[in-house]
Formats: C-alpha cells, structure tokens, sequence
C-alpha cells in the first residue's frame, strides 16, 4: 500500500537549528495556498507536534522508528492520505541516530523509508560563511 501524497522532510545539519521555524513557515504557505497539509514528526517529540498542530488545526503524528519499527511507512500513509502534501520535521542532525553508529532513527532513515525529498536547514546566522559550502557539500 503506498499512498502517493507528495512529502517532504525538514532536515538540518544539527539539532536546534531552526527546522521548526522551517516546518511551520512551509505548512502555513501551503496552507495559505488552500492545500491540506498533514504533519509529522521524527522520533518521540511531543513539543513541535503541538506547534504542528496549531498552524494546521489538525494533530501532527510521530514517526519514531526505535519504537514502531516499520509501522512508521503504514502510521505515515495511514495519516497522509487525505492531504495535498505532507511535511515531516527531522529530529537532531540528519544521520543522527540511536546508537550513533547505524541509521536507526535517523531522520535519514526515514526519508528513505518513505521515499521522501530533503529540505536542508542551514542557520546562516551562526557566523558561518565559506564552511556552509562544506556542510553542503560534505566535505
């Protein structure tokens, strides 16, 4: 069962970055365009699920893959399939994950699993110039 409801994930570099700021700015636009936007969230958060579920009015769904394993793809479609699009918010760094070894709960992860492009966050106001060129760049 795959669910073709076009997503995306929010993702950065380092957690506190301003995926958030990101997430809610996007889902208001497109919410503002007359799409129905459905929201998610990587791993166990409950904080910006909440604010997730003021700009759309609707609650916004965890995607915490340590916890429901492969669930996550089912719990997503289940969740998006009535949307114009839904916008997943990253957790931590993009590859940070449980063990810090593997992708396990990664954000990574999860776009994977679910085959989702990456909006990439980058804080340029972190007195960073020619290094956001190496963060993009990976190397």
């Amino acid at each position: 069962m795959e669910v073709t409801v076009p997503r995306l994930v929010v993702a950065s570099y380092k957690g506190k970055n301003g995926k958030t700021a990101v997430t809610l700015a996007l889902a208001y636009a497109l919410i503002k365009a007359g799409l129905k936007v459905s929201m998610f969230k990587v791993g166990p958060d409950y904080i910006d699920p909440s604010y997730h579920s003021v700009i759309v009015n609707a609650p916004s769904r965890n995607l915490d893959y340590v916890l429901m394993g492969d669930k996550v793809v089912t719990r997503f479609y289940r969740y998006s399939l009535n949307s114009d699009i839904a916008i997943i918010e990253g957790v931590s760094g993009l590859y940070d994950s449980v063990d810090g070894i593997s992708e396990v709960g990664s954000t990574a992860q999860i776009a994977k699993l679910l085959r989702a492009p990456i909006v990439f966050v980058i804080n340029g106001g972190e007195r960073i110039n020619r290094t956001v060129r190496a963060i993009i760049r990976g190397g």
